[in-house]
């Protein structure tokens, strides 16, 4: 199965363009040229940010690094304020996934080959929302 990226929309782009051209009116010496290493930066994270999901793992990448865990070590989702979704790792510990959002829970179902539930097809998720443990809510599946 073919890898997904959750990542912003390349119009993102234009918006690290005009930031560029906001600052140009800023850089009256060569002193200031720096500035324009900011709207490089934002670029580059618009460009690096991204969760990265397979059948073998989900791999989140950061500006400066990444992190890869595997279907097999992942306990189910945590569904944060706002519609934010963190992977439950078997250890406890959550990790957020950038861009992915509770819409995207069928298509990560799909792709983890049944080890997250379906919540279209089961009706009810099992799943934490964010301050919850096992005890209080639903089981992590």
């Amino acid at each position: 199965m073919p890898v997904v990226r959750f990542q912003l929309p390349r119009s993102a782009y234009l918006a690290v363009l005009f930031l560029g051209l906001g600052l140009t009116p800023l850089v009256r010496s060569s002193t200031l040229i720096p500035l324009y290493l900011i709207p490089v930066a934002v670029g580059i994270f618009v460009a690096r940010r991204a969760t990265l999901v397979d059948a073998q793992r989900v791999r989140v990448q950061a500006l400066l690094g990444s992190r890869s865990v595997p279907w097999v070590d992942v306990r189910g989702v945590l569904i944060r304020p706002r519609g934010a979704v963190a992977l439950v790792e078997r250890g406890g510990s959550s990790l957020r996934l950038p861009y992915v959002r509770v819409r995207h829970l069928p298509l990560l179902a799909e792709l983890s080959s049944g080890r997250l539930p379906n919540p279209a097809a089961e009706g009810d998720v099992a799943v934490l929302t964010d301050g919850q443990t096992d005890e209080d809510g639903p089981q992590i599946s």
